[in-house]
């Protein structure tokens, strides 16, 4: 008997979490390039093997976690763990404010998305063209703090990612990176999520999450007084949304709100607003950016939308033609997203404008302009209307069938005598030939047993042997030449005829020597499949 031991797997790979160690540095404009070959960005297929890969990339994704994490700090920023006062050794979650959080008047939140690790945009633009700070939150916190020249605005940046704790490591994972995770061998299929190990007290899901940081950290952190400006990415937009859009939440924090940025959000177009004083800040103080073929910032749906968009309660604007992936779209629209913080926060009574959409007109029958119950009962109406149509069409038509069938026996007994005749000659014609082809088509090939359907090859390959009709119609046809030369010969002239004549002659020879060769090819062909 075998018995596999589990020392016999092979081992899980192992890469250390140092760029210079994984063979990576940052170059002068930011980028992070490759030591042995500075002219190429991260290489994530090192392997054949998925596990080597996925292994590799999560030792660089730490390494890179760690330089932006150190640039916040250089920023002013501070890593706070969620819950409060929680050890490191203990399940939490890190999120970064600024140091003047308890005395600033205006709070900017920001939330990313729930696939990228803390502080982190998108990691393509990280590890490739752009660079570190373009693609990680560095470029936003620099865009707020150059604006922000009487230093009273503090930022916030949430953490809805990283919310599966990894008891060994002693951090949190977002998703994905839960799998890339040192096993036990290079073949385990993964680690299984155990709420007693892995979940965070009050960060179990996005939606605790972002309840957590209004709570705790603008709940019990910055001054009652200061007010708040949301920025929210894709999936996490939503849950904010959710969020707010409850009466005893808005209650609370709907005072304190001064304006809501969503990228990608899409819960006002997919779920009712229920809070009425929610729906209100939403036409008036909120905006959402969509990718779109338009420049950045080009208005492109007031909050009820339009034909081909619908109402998301809010204004609709583009961030742009680059944004086409929904994880750079903070990365492209955030100068027109902290523009719009700006103009709520410099004026009290700032409400949206009305913009004026031009759009092509609705055409019939296009999907894209559907407008619900209406469009229901109009469709009903013209298929009951149609169904109408094609039963009065089928009534008609047997009417019609039933005027026109005595006429047409009528018309048939009118027929002439000579056109009976007519047609009973050429039907005996017509049965005439089909005898005649039956007995071409009858005919074999001597020795062969192979079907012909005109003519037969001798075995010599030199001359043709048809059926007998075939030689009369031959002989027919060569009368008909030979008169057909003479009444030329009488028509024009004496040599012009002659040499035509002999010209005729030569070719009809000349093709009648390459055809006897093609069917002597054949036969010998034949003959040695024969023999075989």
């Amino acid at each position: 008997m075998f018995r596999r031991r589990w020392s016999a797997l092979p081992a899980d790979p192992m890469f250390p979490s140092d760029m210079k160690q994984l063979g990576y540095f940052v170059n002068s404009i930011d980028e992070i390039r490759n030591i042995s070959d500075p002219n190429m960005y991260f290489k994530y297929f090192i392997s054949k093997n998925e596990r080597w890969n996925d292994r590799q990339r999560f030792a660089m994704n730490q390494a890179i976690e760690s330089l932006i994490h150190a640039r916040l700090e250089q920023l002013g920023l501070k890593k706070t763990l969620l819950p409060a006062r929680t050890p490191p050794t203990s399940p939490h979650v890190p999120i970064f404010v600024s140091a003047n959080i308890a005395k600033a008047r205006r709070i900017i939140v920001i939330f990313g998305e729930s696939a990228q690790d803390l502080g982190v945009i998108a990691h393509r633009v990280v590890g490739g063209p752009g660079g570190v700070a373009k693609g990680s939150i560095e470029s936003v916190v620099r865009a707020i703090q150059d604006a922000d020249t009487w230093n009273r605005t503090a930022i916030v940046i949430a953490n809805p990612g990283q919310l599966w704790w990894w008891p060994e490591g002693g951090r949190g994972l977002t998703l994905s990176g839960r799998f890339a995770v040192p096993m036990q061998s290079a073949v385990h299929r993964g680690r299984e999520y155990d709420a007693r190990l892995n979940a965070i007290p009050g960060h179990e899901t996005v939606g605790r999450h972002v309840r957590s940081v209004f709570e705790e950290v603008l709940g019990g952190m910055v001054r009652e007084d200061a007010k708040l400006a949301v920025v929210a990415v894709t999936d996490v937009a939503d849950e904010v949304e959710r969020f707010l859009d409850d009466d005893k939440n808005w209650e609370v924090w709907g005072p304190r709100m001064e304006s809501l940025a969503l990228l990608g959000g899409f819960y006002g177009a997919t779920e009712g607003i229920k809070c009425e004083g929610f729906k209100t800040f939403l036409a008036e103080r909120t905006r959402v950016w969509l990718g779109d073929p338009d420049p950045l910032d080009v208005p492109l749906a007031n909050p009820e939308g339009t034909y081909t968009r619908p109402g998301m309660g809010c204004p609709v604007f583009s961030a742009g033609p680059e944004a086409y992936l929904a994880e750079t779209l903070l990365i492209h629209a955030h100068p027109a997203v902290l523009k719009f913080i700006r103009e709520v926060a410099s004026a009290e009574d700032f409400r949206n404008p009305h913009y004026e959409i031009i759009e092509a007109p609705p055409q019939d029958e296009d999907a894209r302009f559907w407008k619900g119950e209406q469009d229901a009962k109009n469709d009903q109406a013209d298929g009951e209307a149609e169904g109408a149509d094609d039963q009065k069409e089928v009534a008609d038509g047997e009417k019609t069938g039933t005027a026109e069938a005595p006429e047409s026996a009528t018309g048939g007994d009118k027929g002439t005598k000579s056109d009976q005749a007519g047609g009973d000659a050429k039907a005996a014609d017509d049965q005439k030939e089909d005898v005649s082809d039956d007995k071409t088509d009858t005919a074999e090939a001597p020795e062969t047993g192979m079907e012909r359907d005109e003519e037969t090859l001798q075995p010599n390959g030199e001359k043709f042997a048809g059926t007998e009709s075939d030689q009369a119609d031959g002989e027919a046809e060569g009368a008909d030449d030979q008169k057909k030369v003479a009444s030329g010969e009488e028509t024009d002239t004496a040599e012009t005829p002659k040499i035509a004549t002999e010209t005729e002659l030569a070719t009809v020879q000349h093709n009648e020597e390459i055809i006897a060769a093609a069917f002597k090819e054949s036969a010998s062909a034949l003959t040695e499949e024969q023999e075989i």
